[in-house]
């Protein structure tokens, strides 16, 4: 028996219909508004959880109703179809021209209407960073990072922008020096398993949280606080140019860890003696021609489980090539740091999978992400 009929289908949008109606009733054309300020991402929020709960609700399906399923199936038809009435009539407009002038005014120069952004708030939390919470006039969440995803992708270097503005200050980058450790660890004579990582971390841009870069293994998270900006800055360089010496010398294995060895020796270094600490011995080891550079350690707890609650990027993500790299250290003449990079690049680091990977676990440590407006 054909179960999909004409006649099926007419009930079908005919149920739709009436269900559209009637939560505009309740609600007011609330889709709209939110369409009319956000476009189609503010469509394809509300249909991915749709999707995300038909999946669950399939996982599930022996101790559902059928019922749940058709409607959920129904509201994600019902939110598509909306999406596609207001997208081919988005350009309607019956105003008055001034009116429609001012409005594109507004748009395209912030300081007459609204800048919008996004926000992190914690649990709990309104907008605290805000002098006044009841001034955000709209406001629309992001609840994961697939979200987050299409909205770069539809917003491109606008939408880089925003989160740049928003949450970027407290991005936290990382190299990942795991090769490196596999090397000292043969050098030592011990054997490196397969789930052994070392990686360093820093922030540039938030005050509070910059001029200390996180040695971390598996074992151990280690804080090095320098003494000054400029010793910071030059330890990040130290670094970066390290990274891009072992991409440089990638096919060449034995030589690499020979010249390893050399250097340590000469250095008079402990990176390669067995039992002893590797993240101090490694620092020491990156640092040792710049006697100039003066920091201190923190073994911690520092702060529990910082790292696993900050926004990062990995700067060399699925890269061997040692030229990589659109970001630059700088100073500005209040010798505060901050890294530039290209609208080009910085879209990348909030597409990057790191990064997103760690936007959802700012989610679930219970923080929230709003896109918003707010009076200039």
């Amino acid at each position: 028996m054909t179960k999909i009929t004409k006649e099926n289908m007419q009930n079908a949008h005919d149920e739709l219909l009436q269900t559209f109606v009637d939560k505009n009733a309740d609600y007011g054309n609330s889709f709209e508004s939110s369409l009319e300020e956000y476009g189609l991402i503010a469509a394809l929020i509300r249909m991915e959880d749709k999707m995300g709960r038909l999946r669950t609700l399939i996982k599930s399906e022996a101790k559902v109703k059928d019922e749940s399923i058709s409607d959920t199936l129904r509201d994600l038809s019902n939110y598509a179809l909306m999406a596609s009435v207001w997208f081919d009539h988005k350009d309607d407009d019956d105003r008055p021209a001034s009116e429609r002038v001012d409005e594109l005014l507004k748009r395209s120069m912030p300081s007459l209407g609204f800048y919008s952004g996004l926000r992190v708030v914690g649990s709990g939390e309104h907008f605290g960073k805000l002098k006044d919470p009841d001034e955000v006039t709209r406001e629309i969440e992001i609840q994961n990072s697939e979200q987050l995803r299409l909205y770069l992708n539809i917003h491109k270097e606008k939408g880089a922008l925003s989160v740049a503005n928003g949450i970027g200050r407290d991005l936290f980058y990382r190299i990942d020096f795991t090769d490196f450790y596999q090397y000292v660890k043969e050098l030592r004579g011990v054997r490196c398993r397969e789930d052994e990582t070392l990686q360093i971390y820093f922030n540039v841009r938030n005050d509070d949280l910059n001029k200390v870069i996180y040695i971390c293994t598996n074992k151990s998270e280690t804080a090095y606080h320098f003494d000054s900006i400029k010793h910071f800055k030059a330890a990040i360089e130290n670094f970066i140019y390290f990274k891009k010496y072992l991409l440089n010398r990638r096919e060449e294995l034995s030589n690499t860890r020979e010249q390893i060895k050399t250097l340590a020796l000469k250095q008079g270094s402990t990176l390669i003696k067995p039992r002893t600490r590797i993240d101090d011995a490694f620092i020491e080891f990156v640092l040792f021609d710049n006697d100039e550079i003066s920091y201190h350690l923190d073994r911690g707890p520092f702060n529990a489980g910082l790292l696993d609650e900050q926004f990062i990027y990995d700067m060399y993500e699925n890269t061997v090539d040692p030229s990589y790299g659109k970001y630059q250290l700088i100073l500005d003449d209040e010798f505060r740091l901050n890294m530039e990079s290209t609208l080009e690049a910085t879209l990348e680091i909030f597409l990057s999978q790191t990064f997103l990977d760690s936007f959802q676990r700012v989610l679930d440590s219970g923080k929230k992400v709003k896109i918003i407006n707010i009076p200039q």
